[in-house]
């Protein structure tokens, strides 16, 4: 009678719970299971765990006298392998779930967390004896970084443009200066759609010391050089006693293929005269050798800092500054032309106060973020952050400092929308000047922020957002006290700007 009553109980029990099916992460003792159940264990390993994106995990299933599997990772893809390996979009914690069957019908599920954490470092680029300098940042189509900026080998050679090539973890592949006679700078530059690379700055005028002119270098997908350029105004030349100098400070691609270019030309008179700098805006195709110039000027002392295309790729936006007559410092002046340099309009953002412009960014909205650097006494100096709307009319001004210098390079907007901005601080950090990170929300508001650096002095140039979420920065490190040499700083940070 006892066994008949302990049968029956059973099957109720196994039709109650849905036959043989277990979970291995309730206690065994409150999940009845039928006597074939009990041999099925569900369990697996993970290989490479914790690894840094980008990076694939290897799962092994330890489980016991299962039949099929079906693993769920977290991030909405599955498989029905034995032993699958799986690469993540890209950092987090996922939590991966096993179900295993036996040929009886039961089933069993374990779940453990498979995370993935991000690369970080920490690097310095340079050789003993010289002074290079990082200004620009790219992300390679083909993967890994270049770094456009300038070096200069004391005793060797006079200043000259510079490209790094790195790997992923921002290992050198290969390096390249270009020069000629007298010294050449590099301070913008892009990659090509053939993975080569274009870089503007200034050089020395080949047929004279005394002048510069502006520069274009042209580059193959090795690092050697294909052809240069040398931009002049020669509408800017009156008389033979007149200096003409000129410089390229940004460069950009447009959507239609020319390469463009944002400059400053200056201009005086040897013996007695007065003369002036204005902006001008350089076009030109990738097989031609011969740029299309246009002049912009509100004063005689008007510089050109970046260019960006707008985001319906009808129109430039040019950043500048320059000093009115009636004004004792420089204003951000910005200029808004069409595709061919005719002026749509300008502005002279005379209502915030001494505002060095060093970057611009077009926002969600079609307005723009001016980033500056603006005079805050006893020859100090805080970030300014400007909103503009899509007319150019400020929105909103937010400064950030402290005691000391701080200073301001480049703002980028993040995929979320918030603002991230890499330049100098004096005020904070472990001596010197620092490197400094500073993360906003999309309304100026402050964040976090971070800085990078040691008893010397340490700067910032540029920023990227990651394809992880995390940021890039390069910038300049000086190599020992009372030195005139310096190296490249090249950092990368998860999406809390810290270095592990």
């Amino acid at each position: 009678m006892n066994n008949t009553v302990i049968y029956t109980s059973f099957f109720l029990l196994l039709f109650l719970f849905g036959g043989c099916k277990l979970d291995n992460l309730h206690d065994a003792s409150e999940v009845p299971a039928g006597p074939d159940c009990l041999t099925l264990v569900a369990d697996f390993a993970l290989n490479n765990n914790s690894c840094a994106w980008p990076c694939s995990i290897n799962f092994e299933n330890r489980s016991v006298n299962g039949v099929n599997y079906f693993w769920e990772f977290g991030d909405g893809n599955t498989a029905s392998l034995s032993d699958p390996e799986h690469a993540y979009a890209k950092p987090g914690t996922y939590n991966v779930q096993l179900t295993v069957s036996d040929e009886n019908g039961c089933e069993k599920t374990i779940r453990k967390d498979a995370v993935i954490g991000f690369q970080t470092f920490e690097k310095v680029l340079g050789v003993e004896g010289a002074k290079e300098t990082g200004e620009q940042l790219i992300a390679c189509a083909n993967g890994g970084f270049a770094i456009i900026g300038s070096k200069n080998e004391y005793g060797v050679n006079g200043s000259e443009g510079y490209i790094i090539r790195l790997d992923e973890d921002g290992t050198e592949i290969w390096s390249q200066t270009y020069g000629g006679p007298g010294d050449q700078f590099a301070y913008s530059g892009i990659e090509t759609p053939d993975e080569g690379f274009v870089f503007v700055g200034e050089a020395q005028n080949p047929d004279t010391t005394d002048n510069r002119k502006a520069y274009f270098q042209r580059v193959f997908d090795n690092g050697n050089p294909w052809f240069d350029n040398f931009y002049e105004d020669v509408s800017r030349n009156p008389s033979p006693d007149f200096i003409y100098t000129s410089k390229f400070s940004s460069l950009i691609q447009a959507s239609n293929g020319k390469y463009v270019m944002l400059g400053t030309s200056n201009g005086f008179f040897m013996f007695g005269g007065g003369g002036s700098s204005n902006l001008f805006l350089a076009q030109k195709t990738d097989r031609s050798y011969d740029f299309q110039g246009t002049i912009y000027s509100q004063s005689d002392f008007d510089e050109g800092r970046e260019v960006i295309e707008t985001a319906d790729r009808s129109s430039y936006l040019l950043l500048g500054s320059t000093q009115l007559p009636s004004e004792v410092e420089s204003d951000p002046y910005l200029i808004k032309v069409d595709t061919s340099g005719q002026l749509i309009w300008d502005k002279v953002l005379v209502n915030v106060t001494a505002v060095l412009p060093t970057s611009i960014i077009e926002t969600e909205d079609r307005g723009f973020i001016v980033l500056g650097n603006k005079n805050s006494g006893s020859s100090n100096s805080d970030i300014a952050v400007l909103k503009l709307d899509a007319s150019g009319n400020l929105s909103w001004e937010k400064t950030f400092g402290r005691s000391a210098n701080e200073s301001a390079s480049k703002v980028i907007q993040t995929e979320e929308g918030d603002l991230v901005i890499v330049g100098t601080t004096a005020s904070l950090g472990a001596g010197g000047s620092d490197l400094y990170l500073l993360k906003l929300t999309k309304t100026g508001d402050f964040v976090w922020e971070k800085t990078f650096g040691g008893a010397l002095d340490e700067w910032g140039s540029d920023v990227l957002q990651a394809t992880d979420g995390g940021f890039l920065l390069i910038g300049g490190k000086d190599e020992r006290f009372l030195s005139i040499g310096g190296d490249i700083l090249f950092i990368k940070t998860d999406e809390q700007g810290n270095v592990n």
